[in-house]
């Protein structure tokens, strides 16, 4: 068993309870194997709720949006989330409710050592492989949590990565114990979003690379799966004319 040092907490984020049920059983396993806190992060996503607030919104094809059902919308997601945790058999667990955009929020409620994890709906884990994006040279922990999922559920890994690395990667991987590896070329987020796109995913592991909110939200849109990564993968936004983040992968 794969056993980082248990500093941190595992946080797993999600907007809705229906996102988040699907991760809870994987989150509580992560956190039994690093022996870390699961911390259950209900999101209430400003966006929505202005364009509820809004005169006349509308929900497609539904009953006119208000403020109002948002929120209890929001609250019935709470009460669901919080009483799944309490049945999922976490050693430590605790739950919040916070409104705001998802990833500048885990952003700052996360800290040095914490590992998120954005839930998603999506069909059960073992329908898809274990897709790893290593940040760069020293990434042996999330590698080794990804062969550790891989190993769990019974799947394959994928690595996306610029081929430089695949060597490295796949050597490091075998000393983990790890099964069959893929490794795919991957040298910048667009081929590694080309690849999501069209790959069945179970989750994907991301390691210390450097991402910019936007990037990170259109890998997380093109996994379509839950993703785990370490807190300081999120880089705070570029400001209005301040040139750019260099490249994450």
């Amino acid at each position: 068993m794969i056993t980082p040092a248990p500093t941190g907490r595992i946080i797993l984020g999600a907007t809705s309870f229906a996102d988040a049920e699907g991760a809870i059983g994987f989150a509580v396993g992560l956190a039994r194997q690093t022996e870390r806190e699961l911390v259950g992060l209900l999101i209430e996503e400003e966006a929505i709720l202005s364009c509820a607030a809004g005169r006349g919104a509308q929900a497609v094809g539904a009953a006119p949006l208000s403020l109002e059902r948002m929120l209890a919308a929001y609250r019935r997601d709470a009460e669901a989330f919080q009483a799944r945790l309490a049945q999922s058999g976490a050693l430590r667990w605790s739950f919040s409710r916070r409104r705001g955009q998802v990833l500048p929020l885990l952003s700052e409620i996360a800290g040095q050592g914490d590992l998120i994890l954005l839930g998603h709906r999506r069909a059960p884990l073992r329908s898809g492989d274990v897709v790893f994006i290593p940040g760069g040279a020293a990434d042996d922990a999330a590698l080794g949590l990804a062969v550790q999922a891989a190993r769990d559920i019974g799947r394959p890994i994928t690595v996306l990565a610029p081929r430089a690395l695949h060597a490295g990667i796949a050597a490091a991987a075998a000393g983990l114990g790890a099964g069959a590896v893929s490794m795919r070329d991957a040298a910048d987020p667009g081929a590694v979003m080309a690849h999501l796109g069209r790959a069945s995913v179970s989750v994907v592991f991301l390691g210390q690379a450097g991402l910019d909110p936007a990037t990170l939200a259109r890998l997380v849109d093109a996994a379509r799966a839950p993703v785990v990564f370490p807190a300081g993968v999120i880089l705070p936004p570029v400001p209005a004319g301040g040139g750019a983040h260099p490249p994450g992968f």
